[in-house]
């Protein structure tokens, strides 16, 4: 978290007022009041079943997920994107679906057998806004997730089913 410039060490962010109006300079003790302001911690749990819930809908019935729609999807993915905390960009999965097409289809359609999306991890990344007048205040940044690519493709394809 630090440049080197002209043969000295200059810090790359500055420190941090802490919620307790301390500030923070240690990259670690600044990771956690990054941390505490940006994923408070959860106060209640609240049950995924409430009495005056609606009746489920009828399950649907999905087509398999196929070739082209693959292709599809990747065709318009960007080779910029940050490829989250796997390290796979989209440039390695258009290069492994021409070698093997079939490969990501079925890895597609097992996971919607199974019921689950194991691409679910992701990288936040703090940014700071620009043109703030104090970055000591914890309001002059924003977290952005990275997440997987090949979790953004199969989502990308679910998303075209509801269209």
């Amino acid at each position: 978290m630090a440049a080197i410039r002209k043969g000295c060490q200059v810090s790359t962010f500055p420190p941090l007022r802490s919620a307790a109006g301390e500030l923070v300079n240690d990259p670690t003790l600044k990771a956690d009041v990054l941390k505490a302001c940006f994923f408070p911690p959860i106060c209640a749990t609240i049950e995924a079943s409430q009495p005056d819930d609606p009746a489920p809908l009828p399950t649907r019935q999905w087509e398999p997920i196929s070739i082209t729609e693959v292709s599809r999807a990747l065709s318009g993915a960007s080779a910029k994107s940050a490829p989250g905390p796997s390290g796979v960009g989209y440039t390695l999965l258009k290069w492994a679906h021409a070698a093997h097409p079939e490969i990501l289809p079925d890895i597609f359609n097992l996971s919607l057998d199974a019921g689950t999306h194991p691409w679910h991890h992701a990288t936040v990344i703090v940014l700071n806004k620009p043109n703030k007048p104090d970055y000591s205040n914890l309001k002059a940044y924003r977290p952005i997730s990275l997440l997987k690519c090949i979790g953004k493709v199969f989502e990308k394809i679910i998303t075209k089913c509801f269209n």
